[in-house]
């Protein structure tokens, strides 16, 4: 006799997903990207109180370094959110496949044992 057939992500050729693991990621990055989101609007508006409260050449210098750190933080900001979008399609389509494998098994099950 075999043995019962088990939903081990780990065996060759099982696939198998965590539905509560997969909110809980995609939950948390939306978190994350709105915390980022915060960070930016944040030193944004720092950068534009100095400078409207100091300005020297030092003010200027400091004030390009602000914008470096926010030209890097929207590359690392969009490159966040297609990692979240991602993320999303393949939960989507992970679902989407598994009603559609389901559907043909019935069909199939249904016309060996009509």
């Amino acid at each position: 006799m075999s043995p019962e057939p088990t939903n081990s992500g780990n065996l060759p050729g099982t696939l198998s997903k965590d539905d509560a693991a997969m909110q809980k990621t995609l939950a948390a990055l939306g978190e994350h990207l709105n915390g980022m989101a915060e960070a930016g609007r944040t030193v944004r508006q720092i950068k534009e109180e100095v400078a409207t409260a100091y300005q020297a050449k030092s003010a200027l210098t400091h004030g390009r370094g602000i914008d470096d750190w926010i030209a890097v933080h929207a590359r690392v900001t969009q490159a966040t959110q297609s990692f979240h979008e991602g993320t999303k399609m393949a939960n989507m389509a992970l679902d989407d496949g598994e009603q559609e494998a389901d559907g043909l098994a019935l069909s199939i099950s249904n016309s060996i044992n009509p």
